[in-house]
């Protein structure tokens, strides 16, 4: 099996990527939460938790309002991906917003990936289901959440003063947040907003999704998880366009299941993102160039397709290569239809006054570009799909 590894690293090997790597990180930048921001940040929670919520009827029109659109918006992934990119275009302050857009295509690809060439080969019609419920419940619950905070970041910006950061609380935001967004006010510091949406929304989720009997049961302990997991195809990537040609940076994702590495996962996301400037504006250009549709064949349409009939025939070749596409990557209106959006996660994971641990930085992996080493986990799980095919 070793050898086997280390021929594919061989054949599959990008001559290109250290070079890559070495540009990407000539020019580096620190998204570090400041000093002074944890400082405020430790002061502005020991508020929250003894403030109330007071609105007039203005602020319940307001209130009423964001809460229509943010569930008018949270209908399926594609539009929420949208919404995501759209905000951080116009309020590039908010770096939380891009890193949220990038992450959800992720999401997209994970949901149409379950109707596609490969995975589906590996999991019956339930369990796909299950998937897809698990991933949609999570990304729908981070949406409302946090979509609900960007229209109250905008109302502050637009009337000029923080009085709509008392909607926060009625709008079911955690006390956490409020402090968060007070501190982000206070200092301008992206990082320490980012890095605060990041621990909330990963708290969020941790009872109603990551807990959840029937999700522990269905995804964390099915071996097609963790055979995902064995091949690192749960690997979050970022498409960026460099001298022209559309690139991957990203990470392997693993222990999906613990609060805290998934704060870490965030966190190096994050820095990778935004730490290596390059990347930053070719992750935007790509992102603002085309349009999400959940589709695999939004970055890599030589080796993906959104038609099924038009991969029948085709075989494997390079990733370097430009040629015809062989493995079939439905578009999310194709795969599966839009659900229900969840209601707002009533319960606030915070309840005290310490500022977690969880503000330190996170630094960015040696590889920035991986796009061999993604194209050689992508060969894997071809290799394993024939392997099936040629037993069953």
């Amino acid at each position: 099996m070793y050898r086997l590894k280390s021929f594919l690293e061989w054949m599959f090997k990008d001559p290109s990527q250290d070079e890559h790597n070495q540009l990407l990180k000539k020019e580096k930048v620190n998204t570090g939460v400041k000093m002074e921001s944890l400082h405020r940040l430790k002061e502005e929670l020991t508020k929250e938790m003894y403030q109330p919520a007071v609105t007039f009827q203005e602020d319940r029109e307001r209130i009423r309002a964001i809460r229509e659109t943010t569930r008018g918006l949270n209908r399926n992934n594609v539009i929420r991906t949208e919404a995501y990119l759209s905000f951080y275009n116009k309020h590039p302050e908010v770096h939380w917003a891009f890193l949220a857009h990038m992450v959800s295509r992720n999401g997209g690809w994970n949901m149409t990936d379950l109707k596609g060439s490969l995975l589906q080969a590996f999991i019956p019609k339930k369990d796909q289901i299950h998937y897809f419920h698990f991933l949609e419940k999570a990304n729908q619950l981070i949406f409302d959440d946090a979509y609900s905070q960007l229209l109250v970041y905008e109302q502050v910006k637009q009337m000029g003063d923080d009085r709509p950061l008392s909607y926060l609380p009625l709008l079911n935001v955690s006390r956490f947040m409020c402090a968060v967004w007070r501190t982000f006010l206070a200092t301008g510091d992206s990082a320490v907003l980012t890095i605060g949406l990041i621990i909330n929304e990963q708290h969020l989720i941790e009872k109603p999704v990551i807990q959840h009997p029937v999700f522990h049961e269905t995804v964390f302990k099915s071996w097609k998880f963790q055979l995902q997991d064995l091949l690192s195809l749960t690997r979050v990537i970022f498409p960026y366009e460099l001298k022209g040609r559309i690139r991957l940076s990203g990470l392997t994702v693993s222990s999906f299941d613990e609060v805290s590495e998934r704060i870490m996962i965030g966190k190096k996301l994050y820095s990778l993102l935004f730490d290596t400037p390059l990347l930053t504006v070719g992750a935007l250009s790509f992102a603002n160039k085309v349009p999400h549709t959940a589709s695999r064949s939004d970055y890599w349409p030589h080796m993906f397709s959104k038609n099924r009939e038009s991969v029948t025939g085709n075989e494997w070749h390079s990733c370097f290569e430009n040629a015809d596409p062989f493995l079939y990557s439905p578009v999310l209106t194709d795969a599966w239809s839009d659900k229900k959006p969840v209601a707002s996660y009533k319960k606030d994971w915070f309840h005290n006054t310490k500022v977690p641990d969880y503000f330190s930085s996170a630094s960015v992996p040696g590889n920035i570009d991986v796009t061999s080493d993604y194209c050689e986990a992508l060969r894997q799980m071809v290799l394993l799909k024939e392997a099936k095919s040629a037993v069953f």
